[in-house]
C-alpha cells in the first residue's frame, strides 16, 4: 500500500507535498508537525544520465545540479534523451523514466514504466486523459505482459502548470505528483 511505502520512506520528514498530506491524512497517518514542502529538493539525489537515442550509449553521467537548469536542456540535446532514478519515484513503482523532446513534432515526452495491474487500465487511461486533455498525442499507455508494468509515453508540455522556462527539477515534482495522484487514486478506487 502506498501509504505504508510513504511512511516508510518519510521517516523522520516533516515536509511532505500538498497532495501526499492530503492522502496521509485519509489513510490515517497524522503525524503532527506535516509541513507542505515547495521545491524539489528531494530529488537532488536522483541519479541523471544523458543517453544517445539511436544508439543507446552513455553521453554524460550528469549530476543533481541538472535539476537547476531550464528544461531548455533537453531540447539542446535532442538526438538523446535523459534518463532518471529516483526513489521516490521507485515508491510510486516508477524504476527509472526518461525525458525527451520528440524529434518529430518537437513535443516534450516522458516515458516511463508503471507498475499497476492490468485490470487498471480504464481507470489509468481515465486519469491521464481527465489530467492531460483530449488531445490523441497528449498519452499512450499500453500494458507489457511479459514486464508487469504499463508502459507510458506523455506530453509533459500539455500538463496544468508547464511552463516553458521551468526548471527540470520542476518537471521532476509535476511528474511525480501527476503519478502519485495516479497511484493513490487507483488504490482508492480498487
Amino acid at each position: 500500500m502506498l501509504a505504508d511505502k510513504l511512511k516508510t520512506m518519510t521517516e523522520g520528514r516533516n515536509s511532505f507535498y500538498e497532495e501526499e498530506i492530503t492522502y496521509l491524512k485519509s489513510a490515517d497517518y497524522n503525524q503532527d508537525a506535516m509541513q507542505v514542502e515547495l521545491g524539489y529538493d528531494r530529488f537532488k539525489g536522483c541519479y541523471i544520465e544523458r543517453v544517445n537515442k539511436e544508439t543507446e550509449e552513455l553521453q554524460e553521467e550528469a549530476n543533481s545540479t541538472l535539476l537547476d537548469a531550464s528544461i531548455h536542456e533537453i531540447a539542446l540535446h535532442k538526438q538523446d534523451f535523459y534518463y532518471l532514478e529516483s526513489d521516490w519515484f521507485q515508491l510510486l513503482g516508477v524504476n527509472g523514466f526518461s525525458l525527451e523532446v520528440d524529434d518529430v513534432f518537437g513535443h516534450y515526452s516522458a516515458l516511463l514504466g508503471l507498475q499497476l495491474p492490468k485490470k487498471a487500465g480504464s481507470y489509468l487511461k481515465e486519469f491521464l486523459t481527465g489530467s492531460l486533455g483530449e488531445d490523441q498525442l497528449a498519452y499512450s499507455a499500453m500494458f507489457n505482459d511479459r514486464e508487469g508494468l504499463w508502459e507510458i509515453n506523455l506530453q509533459y508540455n500539455v500538463m496544468d502548470g508547464f511552463q516553458s522556462e521551468q526548471s527540470i527539477g520542476e518537471l521532476v515534482k509535476m511528474l511525480y505528483l501527476l503519478l502519485f495522484n495516479l497511484v493513490a487514486g487507483w488504490e482508492r478506487a480498487k
